[in-house]
């Protein structure tokens, strides 16, 4: 099933090579790329995507005034920021102005492809070292390697692959740890074990 993302950004170099690397890492990705806030503008006018990736900083609306101008148009369509910023402050205000996640354009392969698949399922995503670490529950050194993969975005067979461990160990070390963190997701775990 395909999954359309629009990417806005105004360096066309940048953009055509997140482009191809989006759809070598999922042939279902379907692409399109806007220079300018406008452009996007008039593309989601014409063009239903299930995810907008937009630059930080494009001019002339950078920051928040380019992330305004495109959900006044289109109320329901997710905003992730791609950014080559990387202040956890800043990230924080991102996600409480209603973004559904921050991609540093540093992001690696596989880890953008777990944010992407998760933003596109509705979570938030936000890489764990722009959340402030510094978890209150204590923790065993087991569960801390757990969370420290969960909050990264991992599947629990990838944090069973990484670690070496049974799959049901990994869930059952989820499962605790949601309950510590009195989360029911994933998202609102990695969020409360780095407390931004």
């Amino acid at each position: 099933m395909t999954k359309s993302i629009l990417i806005v950004d105004d360096h066309t170099l940048f953009a055509n090579a997140m482009q191809f690397l989006l759809h070598a890492l999922d042939a279902d990705f379907v692409t399109r790329m806007a220079p300018s806030i406008s452009t996007a503008l008039q593309m989601l006018s014409q063009h239903r995507f299930e995810l907008v990736l937009l630059d930080y900083s494009i001019p002339p609306l950078s920051g928040f005034a380019g992330f305004d101008a495109i959900r006044n148009q289109n109320a329901n369509v997710p905003i992730a920021f791609l950014s080559g910023l990387n202040d956890a402050s800043v990230v924080a205000q991102a996600l409480d102005h209603g973004a559904i996640g921050w991609l540093p354009k540093t992001i690696a392969g596989q880890p953008l492809l777990h944010a992407l698949h998760l933003m596109l399922s509705g979570e938030r995503f936000v890489p764990a070292d722009l959340l402030r670490a510094a978890p209150a529950i204590p923790l065993s050194g087991r569960e801390i390697e757990v969370a420290e993969l969960l909050a990264e975005g991992f599947a629990d067979k990838e944090i069973a692959e990484r670690l070496d461990i049974q799959l049901n160990t990994v869930k059952v070390h989820v499962k605790a740890l949601l309950k510590k963190y009195d989360t029911d997701n994933r998202t609102r775990f990695a969020l409360a074990f780095r407390r931004l």
